[in-house]
Protein backbone atom coordinates (compact mmCIF):
# COMPACT_ATOMS: atom_id res chain seq x y z
CA UNK A 1 0.00 0.00 0.00
CA UNK A 2 2.79 2.45 0.88
CA UNK A 3 4.64 1.63 -2.36
CA UNK A 4 1.46 2.33 -4.34
CA UNK A 5 1.14 5.78 -2.73
CA UNK A 6 4.79 6.53 -3.55
CA UNK A 7 4.27 5.57 -7.19
CA UNK A 8 1.07 7.60 -7.37
CA UNK A 9 2.78 10.68 -5.92
CA UNK A 10 5.74 10.22 -8.28
CA UNK A 11 3.38 9.94 -11.27
CA UNK A 12 1.55 13.13 -10.22
CA UNK A 13 4.82 15.05 -9.99
CA UNK A 14 5.90 13.78 -13.42
CA UNK A 15 2.58 14.83 -14.97
CA UNK A 16 2.86 18.27 -13.38
CA UNK A 17 6.37 18.70 -14.78
CA UNK A 18 5.25 17.62 -18.25
CA UNK A 19 2.30 20.05 -18.26
CA UNK A 20 4.12 23.00 -16.70
CA UNK A 21 4.62 24.85 -20.00
CA UNK A 22 0.90 24.50 -20.78
CA UNK A 23 -0.13 25.98 -17.44
CA UNK A 24 1.88 29.19 -17.76
CA UNK A 25 0.26 31.81 -19.95
CA UNK A 26 2.52 34.56 -21.29
CA UNK A 27 1.34 38.17 -21.25
CA UNK A 28 -0.80 39.44 -24.11
CA UNK A 29 2.12 41.65 -25.22
CA UNK A 30 4.46 38.63 -25.43
CA UNK A 31 2.04 36.31 -27.21
CA UNK A 32 -1.10 38.02 -28.54
CA UNK A 33 -2.06 34.86 -30.46
CA UNK A 34 -2.78 33.17 -27.11
CA UNK A 35 -5.50 35.74 -26.47
CA UNK A 36 -7.64 35.18 -29.56
CA UNK A 37 -10.40 32.64 -30.08
CA UNK A 38 -9.73 30.06 -32.78
CA UNK A 39 -10.68 31.53 -36.13
CA UNK A 40 -11.13 35.03 -34.71
CA UNK A 41 -9.17 38.07 -35.84
CA UNK A 42 -9.66 40.29 -32.78
CA UNK A 43 -8.36 39.83 -29.24
CA UNK A 44 -10.52 37.94 -26.76
CA UNK A 45 -12.51 40.22 -24.43
CA UNK A 46 -14.03 39.15 -21.14
CA UNK A 47 -17.65 40.24 -20.79
CA UNK A 48 -19.60 39.91 -17.57
CA UNK A 49 -23.28 40.41 -16.94
CA UNK A 50 -26.00 39.29 -14.57
CA UNK A 51 -27.37 35.81 -14.91
CA UNK A 52 -25.99 32.49 -15.99
CA UNK A 53 -26.69 32.89 -19.70
CA UNK A 54 -26.25 36.64 -20.00
CA UNK A 55 -23.63 36.44 -22.72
Amino acid sequence: MVESKKRSRSFAITVQEELKDLCTLPSSEEAPDKYTDWGAKELFKVKTAKGECAA
